[in-house]
């Protein structure tokens, strides 16, 4: 007699084999699944933190703007009307406000300044409420020389307010030459080395003459934001928002990287008195130098004459589109992820949404993109308060100037 027969047979095989087949398939497909949802996660987290380095640096500068100086050129929208006339510029003085990194040239700064097809720009000027240098002898057109050294460089194309007599006249100067940590000699530009506004015939009348001991230097920062492609070491170029201070070192630009992956910025600007309130915000319509009757909600009009300390509430010089009349700048951001997503690089990631007055448009496929906004007030720019700071004298006193815009 044959004993039990031992082993599978092939039905029994194939069944085993087909069973292990679904349950390993079963099993990749959630590996899978589990490996997107864990790459979508970070992408979110990325895009979320990019968003917020963002509107977090953009924010924190924008609150600054106006800081010290005239409401009139805190926001860089071209040669504005303003008119004081103890800063006034010498005839034949270049440009107001320096060009771009992205070149903006031409008349009209304004729609240079904003797109409907690409990434706006956004340029205001503070003063730097942590410096200030009393001098040594009295300024000259070529030359200021402190009292006391730098501890920190001043580069090529820095502004610097002269200011004598407790803010009650005052000069921009640029410097011409970095001035290194220990020196006290700092070289000025003239007015064909550099853009922004030169006032050295200035420093030669009124207290910058006889009282110059009564004179302090104090530093205007320039804060100028745009996109564009940056190599950060990675081996390929990102959009970034970068940071243009208007400072040169050894012949080369200093420029600052603040957040990668952002592919847009379009900003917006809001005059509560005015009647439009709120400009390059409409799908289409360019920012452009005119008045709002002309332009519709796309009107900055650089030529009304601007608010002054002594106009009321109500007055007409604070119902213009004039940029000392901009209360608010509404920030738009377009951020997409740091890595490229197979998933996506057909015709899925491959559009810009929409921010502000730019419409929708084709962007790279293989990412997933995220619109933030954010409204920031620039309460500097109110010229019912006085919009020069009070200051010390006595730099070992309190090392700051103080006070509001």
């Amino acid at each position: 007699m044959r004993g039990p027969v031992r082993g599978f047979s092939l039905t029994e095989l194939l069944v085993a084999m087909v069973a292990s087949a679904v349950i390993a398939a079963g099993a990749l497909g959630l590996v899978v699944a589990q490996q997107r949802a864990f790459t979508a996660s970070a992408g979110d987290r990325g895009l979320q933190e990019t968003a917020r380095t963002a509107l977090g640096e953009l924010g924190m500068s924008l609150r600054r703007a106006g800081y010290g100086v005239e409401p009139w050129l805190a926001l860089d929208f071209g040669p504005a009307n303003g008119a004081f006339a103890n800063q006034s510029y010498p005839s034949g003085a270049p440009s107001a406000f320096p060009p771009s990194a992205s070149a903006c040239t031409g008349a009209d700064a304004v729609s240079c300044r904003d797109s409907v097809t690409g990434p706006d720009e956004l340029v205001f000027y503070a003063r730097d409420p942590a410096f200030s240098r009393a001098l040594a002898a009295a300024p000259t057109s070529t030359r200021l020389t402190l009292a006391t050294p730098l501890v920190n460089p001043l580069y090529q194309g820095q502004v610097l307010q002269v200011m004598c007599g407790g803010a009650s006249r005052w000069a921009y100067v640029t410097v011409g030459a970095k001035a290194g940590p220990g020196d006290t000699a700092v070289a000025l530009g003239t007015a064909s080395s550099g853009p922004f506004p030169y006032q050295q015939d200035q420093l030669a009348s009124g207290c910058f003459g006889a009282g110059w001991r009564d004179v302090l230097v104090l530093k205007v920062e320039r804060f100028h934001y745009y996109v564009a492609r940056y190599s950060d070491g990675s081996g390929a170029d990102r959009p970034y928002l970068l940071l243009d201070r208007g400072l040169w070192d050894g012949g080369a630009p200093l420029v600052e990287p603040v957040a990668p992956d952002v592919e847009d910025l379009q900003v917006s600007y809001l005059f509560p008195g005015s009647a439009v309130q709120r400009v390059g915000y409409a799908p289409g319509h360019r920012l452009v130098n005119a008045t709002a009757a002309a332009s519709p909600d796309a009107a900055v009009d650089l030529s009304a004459a601007p608010p002054t300390y002594a106009d009321l509430s109500n007055a007409p010089s604070r119902a213009t589109n004039h940029p000392a009349n901009v209360r608010a700048v509404r920030i738009s951001l377009v951020v997409r992820t740091a890595t490229w997503d197979p998933q996506l690089a057909g015709a899925g990631g491959a559009t810009l949404p929409a921010a502000a007055n730019r419409p929708a448009s084709g962007a790279d496929g293989g990412y997933r993109r995220l619109l933030v906004e954010t409204t920031e007030g620039v309460r500097n720019l109110d010229s019912r308060g006085p919009f020069y700071p009070s200051y010390s004298t006595n730099a070992g006193a309190d090392g700051l100037n103080v006070g509001g815009g």
